[in-house]
C-alpha cells in the first residue's frame, strides 16, 4: 500500500532553508490567552490556542508577524512587497505609517492570520522569498536517480507554485511551475519510485499542519496518502490550463498508481469529490484498477452496490474492448503501425525520415505482443494492457531521446500523451450502475 501522511502531528520543523544574517530566535510557546488586552472580535478566534514561533522564519528584526495555523512567522515585509504588493495589499502587511490606529502583526499575540495555508507550504514559499531563484542553492539540487529527493523537491515546487499563484508572485509562479514540467515529463520513473517509498519524518517540515484524517467505512480518504500530491498538481494544472502539465502529472500519478493492489486505496481515491468531472481519465484509470481486482474482490464489503454493478456491467461491455474505445485515435496504440499511420501526428510532409525512426522505435516499445493484449477478448489481458499504457510511453520517450529532431519527438509524444489520457477518459464512461 502506498505510504501515508502523518494524521495529527504537532511540533516545528527542524529543517532548515533560510540564508542571510538576519538572526533567528528559539522556538518558543506564545500563549494567546495571557493577553490581558480585549481582542478584536475579529481575532478573538486566533487568540483561543497557544502558538509556536517557526524555528527557521522567525527573524529578531523581521517587521510582520504572521500566524499560519498554530505557527507564528515573523518576517520582512519589504522582500513580501518586491515579489507582491497584492499580497501585502490582500493582508494589509504595509500599513500606512500615518495611521492612527495600531495595525495587526507588530507582536505574536495579534499576528496577522494568513487562511487555507499550510506553514509547511508557506515555508517553501519562504524558502525562495528569503533565496533568489537563480540562486542554486535555493532549492537542494537533485542528482539523477535520487528518487527521494526529486520527489521531496517536486513536493516543494508544487507548494511554490500554488502560493505564488493565491499570492499574485507570477514570476515565481512561472519558475517554479516550469521545475513541475520537468520532473513530470523528464522524471516520470524516478517521481513515481520516490513517492512509493516518501514518508516525512519526525523532523518534517509537515508535522505541524495540523491534518486529522478521519475514515469513512473503514476507507482512509485520498488525502491522508502522500500520493494525493499529484492530485492537488492535476487542480493547479486545470486551474492554469496548462495541458503539457496536466498530461505530465496524470501519467505520473496513473504510473504510480498502476501496480496498486489495495481494493481500499483504490475507492479512497474513486471518492474524490468531482474527480470524475476535473479529472475523468484518473477516474477511468482508477476504475481499470479496480476492474484488474476481479469479480472475488468486488463482491466484498468495501465496495457499494453501485460499485458493484458497474463493475460487473464495464466486465460485459469491455469484453472485447469496443470499437467506441478506439477510434478516432491518432496514434496506433490499438494496431500493428506502419510509418506512413504518423503523418497526421508529425503533419508534415518533410519528415519522411522522422516517421521511419519513430516507427522503428514505436515498434520496440509497441510490439505484436502488446497488440495481441490490448485486443485480446480475454478480459483481464487487455485491462493489464490498458493500464500498462502509462509505463510504455515513458518507456518511448527514453527510447525516443536520441532523435535528432526533438521537434518530431515533442510532438509525438505530446499527441501520444493525449490519447493515453482520452482512452482513459472514454473509459471512466462505462462506470454505470445499471438498475
Amino acid at each position: 500500500m502506498p505510504p501515508k501522511r502523518s494524521s495529527n502531528a504537532n511540533g516545528s520543523s527542524k529543517r532548515t532553508g533560510a540564508t542571510g544574517s538576519r538572526k533567528r530566535v528559539k522556538k518558543e510557546e506564545v500563549d494567546d490567552t495571557s493577553n490581558d488586552t480585549v481582542p478584536n472580535p475579529g481575532n478573538a478566534q486566533k487568540n483561543r490556542t497557544p502558538a509556536t514561533r517557526d524555528t527557521v522564519y522567525y527573524f529578531e528584526d523581521g517587521s510582520v508577524t504572521l500566524r499560519l495555523r498554530d505557527i507564528v512567522f515573523k518576517v520582512h515585509t519589504s522582500l513580501l512587497k518586491a515579489h507582491s504588493e497584492e499580497f501585502c495589499n490582500k493582508f494589509n502587511l504595509c500599513p500606512d505609517p500615518d495611521a492612527s490606529l495600531a495595525s495587526e502583526g507588530t507582536c505574536d499575540e495579534d499576528a496577522i492570520i494568513i487562511p487555507d495555508v499550510q506553514p509547511s507550504q508557506f515555508r517553501n514559499l519562504m524558502k525562495i522569498i528569503y533565496c533568489l531563484p537563480s540562486n542554486s542553492i535555493a532549492l537542494t539540487r537533485t542528482a539523477p536517480n535520487d528518487t527521494i529527493a526529486i520527489s521531496s523537491s517536486f513536493d516543494s515546487y508544487l507548494d511554490i507554485a500554488i502560493l505564488s499563484r493565491k499570492f499574485g508572485m507570477d514570476d515565481l509562479e512561472q519558475w517554479a511551475k516550469q521545475h513541475l514540467l520537468d520532473f513530470v515529463h523528464n522524471s516520470r520513473k524516478d517521481l513515481a519510485k520516490g513517492f512509493a517509498a516518501y514518508r516525512h519524518d519526525t523532523s518534517s517540515l509537515r508535522q505541524d499542519d495540523l491534518q486529522i484524517f478521519s475514515k469513512k467505512d473503514g476507507i482512509s480518504p485520498a488525502p491522508a496518502y502522500y500520493i494525493f500530491r499529484f492530485v492537488e498538481a492535476i487542480w493547479y494544472a486545470k486551474e492554469t490550463s496548462d495541458e503539457p502539465l496536466l498530461h505530465g502529472t496524470l501519467g505520473t500519478i496513473q504510473h504510480c498508481l498502476s501496480s496498486v493492489k489495495d481494493v481500499k486505496f483504490i475507492i479512497s481515491f474513486l471518492r474524490i469529490q468531482d474527480l470524475r468531472e476535473v479529472a475523468p481519465s484518473l477516474f477511468g484509470f482508477l476504475f481499470l484498477l479496480l476492474l484488474r481486482l476481479g469479480n472475488s474482490v468486488w463482491t466484498g464489503e468495501e465496495l457499494t452496490q453501485e460499485d458493484r454493478m458497474a463493475a460487473f456491467s464495464a466486465q460485459s461491455f469491455l469484453t472485447p474492448l469496443p470499437q467506441s474505445i478506439k477510434e478516432s485515435i491518432p496514434t496506433p496504440i490499438f494496431k500493428r503501425p506502419c510509418a506512413s499511420d504518423f503523418m497526421e501526428v508529425l503533419n508534415a510532409p518533410e519528415d519522411e525520415k522522422c516517421r521511419g525512426e519513430i516507427s522503428s522505435y514505436w515498434g520496440k516499445v509497441f510490439p505484436a505482443s502488446y497488440c495481441r493484449d490490448i485486443n485480446s477478448e480475454q478480459f483481464s489481458v487487455s485491462i493489464d494492457a490498458l493500464i500498462a499504457l502509462v509505463l510504455r510511453r515513458i518507456d518511448l520517450g527514453a527510447q525516443l531521446r536520441p532523435m535528432k529532431c526533438q521537434s518530431c519527438r515533442l510532438k509525438l509524444l505530446a499527441q501520444l500523451d493525449r490519447d493515453i489520457q482520452e482512452v482513459y477518459t472514454r473509459l471512466a464512461t462505462y462506470y454505470k450502475a445499471y438498475v
